[in-house]
């Protein structure tokens, strides 16, 4: 029952928020801005970056980001109605 209060707390929030003053978003630290800028030859050698599964569940392309998918500042971008840092 509280995670259900809880829920709905936050949808509610989020629906009837004013539209923030913000256009765009900063932020400092690979471990929170993975924006997939690792140079494609490089990642090749390095790892597997520049193959399938990385970046194709959410941005159904190969993205060079270390991770499949969205991550803490793509959320945060959401939340505050601002563009996603292009991979």
């Amino acid at each position: 029952m509280a995670s259900m209060y809880i829920l709905l707390s936050l949808s509610l929030a989020f629906s009837i928020a004013p539209t923030p003053p913000f256009k765009k978003i900063y932020a400092f630290g690979d471990s929170y801005t993975d924006t997939g800028t690792l140079n494609p030859p490089l990642a090749q050698l390095l790892s597997t970056m520049s193959s399938p599964p990385y970046g194709i569940t959410f941005f159904h392309y190969l993205t060079n980001r270390c991770s499949d998918g969205r991550i803490v500042i793509d959320f945060i971008a959401e939340a505050l109605s601002l563009p996603f840092i292009p991979p």
